[in-house]
């Protein structure tokens, strides 16, 4: 199952890398594209970021191996200043009931959606056994209280009566300059 997901985000960053992979790339690609291209090395400023992550399926099969735990490492040069937008009135409960993108950002609150509506989506590929079919998902992120971030994905188009899927991310500062910390 191949997952496309492409998010953009209000960033700030005082260097930047235009673009960077990684992830275990034999199962799973990630590419990064920050605009404008030229940033200030004095000063920190706002970009359009947009993280693009395929995932292979497992030879012989039309599904990717499952994950438990997703973790994205940023450069250090790159600060997100999420405390600068409001935060989303429900909580994960709330917006998973959201029948709808319009229902999850009316619940949320004006404001606290993160990515932009045009090109944040995911297709999800479903094995059927002898073949698969895709279902299209609109993702939309919304800042969280506590540096959270929801990342609401609705299936859309003939699959729109399928429930929402709210995953919960959190953005963390690495204690040990490692990767990884928990």
């Amino acid at each position: 199952m191949r997952k496309y997901l492409i998010l953009a985000l209000a960033a700030v960053m005082a260097i930047g890398a235009v673009s960077f992979a990684g992830a275990g790339e034999e199962i799973q690609t990630q590419e990064v594209k920050i605009s404008p291209k030229k940033i200030s090395k004095k000063k920190f400023q706002n970009v359009k970021y947009v993280n693009t992550i395929l995932t292979k399926d497992v030879p012989g099969t039309n599904q990717p191996p499952k994950a438990v735990r997703t973790v994205v490492d940023y450069p250090k040069n790159m600060k997100f200043n999420n405390a600068k937008f409001p935060t989303c009135k429900t909580n994960q409960d709330g917006l998973t009931a959201a029948p709808t993108v319009e229902a999850a950002k009316a619940a949320c609150g004006k404001g606290t959606n993160v990515s932009e509506d045009k090109g944040s989506f995911a297709t999800i590929k479903v094995d059927t056994g002898a073949s698969f079919f895709e279902v299209p998902v609109q993702v939309v992120a919304f800042n969280g209280k506590n540096n959270v971030l929801y990342l609401y994905s609705k299936p859309t188009g003939d699959f729109a009566g399928i429930p929402a899927t709210v995953l919960v991310g959190k953005l963390k500062k690495s204690k040990s300059g490692k990767k990884y910390d928990r």
